[in-house]
């Protein structure tokens, strides 16, 4: 799983918590820090940490779920629309400025959506795309 934190987070203070998250579900989780983030120097993206799990770690496109939470979720869902073969795209409390981009952007996406927000949850199974 590739995880794109929301605004209010950092690696430091997700740490614990995806340590847990990863241990009791049985997956590997790779989180990114943004650009002034914590103790984020660096342009980190989206794109070096997916390069990451494909090549250093051996995951298949078709293994991995991206998961994007808050502000997280906009570049996470333009990017699933770029890579065909995803296993789930995971939107967590996603930020009502990117709802439109995420909502037009969603048709375009190839694999099933799970929206969380607040007390609603909602799978998208996109039609032609493999459950």
């Amino acid at each position: 799983m590739l995880y794109s934190h929301g605004n209010a987070a950092n690696l430091g203070q997700i740490y614990h918590f995806f340590s847990h998250y990863s241990h009791h579900l049985w997956l590997n989780l790779l989180c990114y820090d943004y650009s002034g983030y914590a103790y984020s120097s660096e342009k980190i993206e989206k794109l070096h940490a997916y390069k990451c799990l494909v090549e250093m770690c051996g995951a298949k496109e078709e293994d991995i779920i991206l998961y994007g939470q808050s502000v997280g979720s906009g570049p996470t869902t333009d990017f699933a629309t770029h890579l065909p073969n995803l296993r789930a795209l995971i939107l967590h409390s996603p930020i009502f400025s990117g709802l439109r981009v995420i909502l037009y952007k969603i048709p375009l996406v190839n694999c099933p959506v799970l929206l969380i927000h607040k007390f609603l949850i909602v799978i998208l199974v996109i039609p032609g795309c493999p459950s």
